[in-house]
């Protein structure tokens, strides 16, 4: 009985997490509240845990995994940058990670900039590109905490319901 509690103490503070995580750049939110969920398999609970549920929400957070790295680079195209800005971006993401939490915000904007000014010259067009990176990650992380809330719901479904 005691170590159901400390189960289910351990899944919600993994999904809590997760949501922590979706703001704070160096925590893997959605994957951290997906474990927590999956912990639920281990509890007396479990039979609300289904093997749709885990694929879907598997799905969804592999989805948000990649849309890290490519929403970005998406918003530097939909504001007008070029292939070096995309290039920029997703370099700069990759750069970024070595110096979270900052690098992960800075990282694709700084890289979008500087490609595309080193190879435009300009620098109003290489703003709006290091802009869309910026609004691209701002949007990446609202998919990630629309998915970690999910998987909250999910889990208080499993739980209670």
């Amino acid at each position: 009985m005691a170590i159901d509690i400390i189960l289910y103490i351990l899944v919600f503070a993994l999904i809590i997490t997760g949501i922590v995580g979706c703001f704070l750049p160096v925590l893997p939110g959605p994957p951290l509240a997906l474990a927590g969920y999956l912990l639920l398999l281990f509890t007396p609970s479990e039979g609300g845990v289904t093997w749709w549920s885990i694929t879907i929400l598997t799905l969804m957070t592999a989805f948000t995994v990649i849309a890290d790295i490519v929403v970005p680079a998406l918003g530097v195209r939909v504001f007008g940058g070029t292939k070096w800005g995309n290039w920029g971006c997703i370099i700069g993401s990759i750069v970024g990670l070595f110096f979270a939490p900052w690098g992960i915000i800075i990282g694709p904007f700084a890289g979008a900039f500087l490609l595309e000014y080193a190879t435009s010259r300009q620098l109003k067009p290489s703003l709006l590109s290091a802009t869309g990176s910026f609004v691209g990650f701002v949007v990446g992380a609202g998919l990630k905490v629309v998915v970690t809330l999910m998987i909250l719901l999910a889990a208080i479904v499993a739980l209670f319901f």
